[in-house]
């Protein structure tokens, strides 16, 4: 039988094995609890020293990698699973520093190792714990010890002091009795609040005592001798001493340090160099053993005899008694941590060599970040197969979800934050958020450590100092506290409007306000990302610029927005492809590289919308109505219209007969502003649903087919703006051309007076020369008018007639044509290429798209009509806001997930929904970018009701949500069904 098969065959037959004498273990027993940890097939991460060559030259440096080696992987000796340790060590994987430390440890629990004790230390919060932890976890179900030694006797470690109370908890039980009735002495009240151990009481609201007895009983020599004490003066004051039964006692026992290895435990002791000074004496001896310098020791118990108490004589330490399991991991933190934290003697620092932690590195701070998002580190994984994760992302994704719940039972599965699915579904928005954050974070550590904030800037002397640093402490547990308030939906602040509808009735405000909004059901993940940055920002508020410390509170914000934390991206000219922290983290419903999962998702939702729009469709099913592998193809064709640039429309089919095949039926646009449709009537019947238009806003793909449609690359509006202003610049100058034609005529004499003069710009009636200018600055602007006709792909038939009569009267006039073949620039009047009609046209530098489409809303009488739906895009955060009518609860929801702003026009509040929709979507607009999206909507919408000649000075004095709200569309883009989508769209 095979190696692998044995162990499959032995996967349960492990339990206890760890707790045997490694002299006892056979070669089976070792094999079957020996799994390997980096093979050539399953690489582990690791950093460490390698060989690097650079332009023909060879340095050390300290890399990441990993162990890959089928012959000497690392070993863990474990009676678990392997699918669960691999689970634990790949989720609770210790960042890029701390990786040799885990090495380390692993090693030192080999059979062979005769070294079980291996002591680290570190700035707080760095995971020093949390890796001993991880190690103890792997090796056995058992509970893991993490022993706390801060303001602890070490000598405890080996001999302890422990209450005993005799039989029944006797004593205990009569106190909590009296406790509970309130029938206890004041005194013994007092005795028991102030002179027992903090750690193990607690009052209630109602003044009631609490006492945690099992803990008492073993907190330690000094809190038992002081336990004794208390309870013997309540004893004897509630007259409990004299009752049969009431024993109280003290004995001593083996301390941790001797159970454990009795039972072979693995132990983290945890903050070592908190523990009272001078109690680890007795200690010495032993840990010459733990490091493997002696094989044998005999420790002597103190406390026997001591106060008439019994326990054990001593204990002798033997390597040949030394269980696979047994191992000591030792914490310590950095000197400068405190006044509690203290320099161990040399003797201790020569047995125990402790490894200090480096300072976090970006690496490790962008680990840790993931793994707190996540779960996973993902950007370690990330780095560590980096090939195969670009090559097949897809393939990188399951992975990623694997070791999320590798060996995990189905109810801890099941209790998996679905916001850790969702970020590892998008594991490249995790990477790219993750990194910023990571140089955020490192950033704000620097900035708050006296040492290094000095040299950014001196001037910061007095606002960062050593107290200051200890107070924001900015390591991974604040990043864990950030991570963790930002993930459940809170209520969230927004700005001030002088004109939000505020009822201001006192009368009313006795009784509970109307509900006005429906509470629309949000996903966690929606807008995780803004949650998370508005956090940040209050935080940065909070110990720095509510601190009183401006100058460091103005580094802050700077560091923040160097490091791309907030949408703040629309200072003109200066976008990025790069995501924001917050725009990266808010996350889509499908935004996923799962595309089997998006077609599932995109199939449910075409189902619901067919049910929801069609009563006549019964089926519950979704295959009935649309199957996986059509709704796959449907979007396999969408993908085809997005990459040919084609202006399709694509509705949803409702019409049970064929919308199994064709799931979505194509509409045109009718653009007004086109010169070949201004006359256009439309027929309200043949217009797109507005329910079927909007709920495509929400679906993957077809939104943004749909919204690539909305704006073609026709630019309609600007050629007609274009060929207005040109229209206008042309009869402003015929006009001063007829004129001075009409006074050259008026001036000129009769027929006989002129014999004899020669040429008509000479002589006494003066010359032509003025006309012929204005000749030439009309032609001059026919020239540049063709020109940019020619940038719209339009013909310049009769601008090229105009020019070739108007050549011929300069001539005629004693005029000359100058050089023909000179660049002619086109005009750049007010209109033509301002930024409100980029901006119409979707664009402009800005990122912001605004225009105006015509669908048709039926009412429950089946009375159609056509309405506006008003879109504005922001390109650079990929936020859309879409006003029309209403909308279901469930198309709401979708719009919430997909990041679509939905304002109902007919909701009483919508103003107020508007105007903080559109604050968010033109975030760090300038007043001018303002401007131009109002200007941009005017071009296609009219106010009602208005006299022709005082529109103008109207919408002056319009509101965007005036506009949005209550105008009607002028020169609208029409969306009319047409036919229905072939097999091959």
């Amino acid at each position: 039988m095979s190696r692998k098969g044995t162990k499959k065959d032995n996967a349960n037959n492990k339990a206890g094995l760890l707790q045997k004498k490694i002299a006892d273990l056979t070669a089976e027993d070792l094999d079957n609890l020996e799994l390997p940890l980096g093979t050539a097939s399953r690489p582990y991460p690791m950093w460490g020293t390698v060989v690097v060559d650079e332009d023909g030259h060879q340095s050390i440096e300290q890399r990441l990698g990993a162990v890959k080696d089928d012959e000497e992987p690392l070993r863990l000796y474990s009676e678990r699973k392997y699918e669960e340790v691999i689970g634990m060590m790949y989720r609770d994987m210790p960042t890029p520093s701390m990786m040799p430390m885990q090495k380390d440890i692993l090693e030192m629990l080999k059979p062979e190792s005769k070294n079980r004790i291996y002591f680290m230390k570190g700035d707080p919060g760095a995971g020093k714990s949390f890796l001993g932890g991880l190690v103890g976890r792997a090796q056995s179900e058992r509970p893991v010890e993490i022993f706390d030694c801060g303001g602890k006797n070490m000598n405890d470690l080996l001999f302890e002091m422990v209450l005993d109370f005799g039989k029944g908890d006797a004593l205990p039980q009569a106190i909590d009795k009296r406790l509970a009735a309130g029938a206890i002495e004041p005194l013994s009240y007092g005795l028991l609040k102030n002179g027992l151990p903090e750690k193990y009481i607690e009052e209630t609201e109602d003044g009631k005592l609490v006492i945690d007895w099992e803990g008492l009983k073993e907190s330690g020599t000094e809190n038992v001798e002081k336990a004794y004490a208390v309870l013997t003066k309540v004893s004897k004051l509630e007259g409990l001493d004299s009752a049969g039964g009431n024993a109280l006692g003290m004995n001593s026992q083996y301390g941790l340090a001797i159970r454990d290895f009795i039972e072979g435990n693995f132990s983290t002791y945890d903050e070592y160099n908190k523990s009272k000074e001078g109690t680890d004496n007795a200690l010495q001896t032993f840990l010459q053993f733990a490091n493997g310098e002696i094989d044998e020791c005999t420790v002597v118990n103190p406390l026997k005899n001591k106060d008439q108490t019994s326990g054990p004589s001593e204990f002798t330490f033997r390597r040949e008694d030394t269980k696979l399991g047994w191992g000591i991991v030792m914490t310590g933190n950095a000197v400068e941590d405190g006044t509690t934290t203290r320099s161990l003697n040399k003797s201790v620092y020569s047995r125990l060599t402790p490894v200090t932690i480096p300072k976090p590195s970006l690496m490790d701070w962008q680990h840790r970040i993931c793994q707190i998002m996540t779960g996973l580190p993902v950007s370690t994984l990330y780095r560590t197969f980096k090939d195969k994760a670009d090559k097949d992302p897809e393939q990188f994704t399951e992975m990623l979800l694997y070791w999320r719940q590798a060996g995990l039972s189905e109810e801890q599965k099941a209790n998996i934050p679905q916001i850790h699915t969702s970020l590892l579904k998008n594991w490249k928005n995790v990477i790219e958020a993750s990194e910023k954050l990571a140089k955020f974070y490192k950033g704000w550590a620097e900035l708050t450590d006296p040492d290094k904030a000095l040299i950014k800037d001196g001037n910061l002397v007095d606002e960062v100092d050593e107290e200051y640093q200890k107070e924001v402490s900015i390591d991974f547990r604040k990043v864990i506290q950030h991570i963790q308030y930002a993930m459940p939906i809170r209520a969230k602040m927004s700005r001030a409007n002088p004109s939000d509808d505020v009822d201001f009735n006192p009368k009313s405000w006795a009784a509970e306000p109307a509900k006005r909004i429906k509470r629309q059901k949000e996903s966690i993940e929606r807008n995780f990302g803004t949650r998370l940055t508005d956090l940040l920002a209050d935080k940065l508020y909070e110990t720095a610029g509510g601190a009183g410390k401006p100058g460091l509170y103005k580094h802050l914000k700077e560091l923040m927005k160097q490091c791309g934390l907030k949408d703040l991206h629309l200072q003109e000219g200066a976008h990025s492809s790069a995501k924001s922290v917050e725009s990266a983290l808010n996350i889509n419903l499908f935004d996923t590289t799962d595309l089997n999962e998006q077609v599932k998702l995109a199939q449910k939702m075409f189902a619901d919308y067919v049910r929801e729009s069609n009563p006549e469709v019964k089926a519950t099913d979704d295959n009935a109505i649309v199957t996986v592998a059509q709704m796959k193809e449907t979007l396999e064709r969408v993908k085809t219209h997005l990459s040919e640039d084609a202006p399709v429309f694509l509705i949803p089919n409702t019409d049970p007969e064929t919308l199994s095949s064709n799931p979505f039926v194509t509409a045109e646009k009718i653009d007004v502003a086109d010169e070949k449709n201004r006359e256009f009537e439309p027929v309200t019947e043949e217009l797109v649903d507005h329910d079927a238009f909007m709920m495509t806003l929400a679906f993957p793909k077809a939104a943004d087919q749909n919204l690539k449609a909305v704006w073609d690359k026709e630019n309609n509006l600007a050629l007609l703006l274009m060929k207005s202003n040109y229209a206008q610049k042309r009869i402003d100058l015929e006009s001063d051309i007829e004129e001075l034609k009409a006074a050259k005529n008026a001036a000129a004499p009769s027929t006989d007076e002129t014999d004899g003069v020669s040429g008509p710009t000479g002589g006494a009636f003066g010359d032509d020369d003025t006309l012929v200018e204005k000749q030439k600055e009309l032609l001059d602007l026919l020239k540049k008018e063709a020109a940019q006709l020619k940038d719209f792909n339009q013909p310049t038939d009769e601008v090229d007639t105009y020019m070739k009569e108007l050549r011929k009267e300069i001539k005629a006039a004693g005029g000359d044509i100058e050089d023909e073949t000179r660049t002619v620039t086109p005009f750049t009047g007010d209109v033509i290429l301002d930024d409100d009609v980029k901006i119409a046209e979707n664009d402009s530098d800005t990122g912001i798209g605004a225009t105006t489409v015509v669908v048709k809303s039926v009412n429950e009488n089946g009375e159609a009509k056509a309405v506006p739906v008003h879109i504005i895009v922001n390109n650079s955060s990929k936020k859309t806001l879409v006003v029309g009518g209403a909308a279901s609860d469930r198309l709401s929801t979708l719009f919430r997930e997909v990041g679509v702003r939905h304002i109902n026009r007919d909701d009483q509040n919508a103003a107020a929904q508007l105007r903080d929709a559109l604050a968010d979507i033109m975030r760090g607009a300038s007043e001018d970018t303002r401007n131009n999206v109002k200007s941009a909507l005017l071009f296609r919408n009219d106010p009602v009701g208005v006299e022709e000649s005082k529109i103008i000075e109207h919408n002056e004095k319009a509101s965007m949500e005036d506009i949005l709200l209550s105008y009607e569309p002028y020169l609208g883009k029409y969306l009319v069904a047409n036919k229905q989508a072939p097999r091959q769209m």
